[in-house]
């Protein structure tokens, strides 16, 4: 499998194929800290990449700080419904 992100599909040119049921090739639209922190919150990744946060950009540990308090609020909020 193949996880293409941009803000745009590319690589048709290099066998890159999106199609309606991709195979092999995945696009996901959006900048990356957005498209990667989407992927590590449903995988339940946040907390093992915050102990990487040391040797990412500024921009990108604001991000994962957000998404990780987005996920702590979404678990509360599930967690009160029960």
């Amino acid at each position: 499998m193949r996880l293409v992100v941009n803000r745009e599909p590319v690589g048709e040119d290099q066998g890159i194929d999106y199609g309606e049921s991709p195979v092999r090739d995945v696009f996901g639209k959006g900048n990356c800290d957005d498209v990667f922190l989407e992927l590590a919150t449903k995988l339940g990744w946040l907390d093992d990449l915050k102990k990487y946060s040391g040797s990412m950009a500024e921009k990108s540990v604001k991000a994962l700080d957000a998404a990780i308090e987005r996920s702590k609020e979404s678990t509360e909020e599930k967690d009160a419904t029960k």
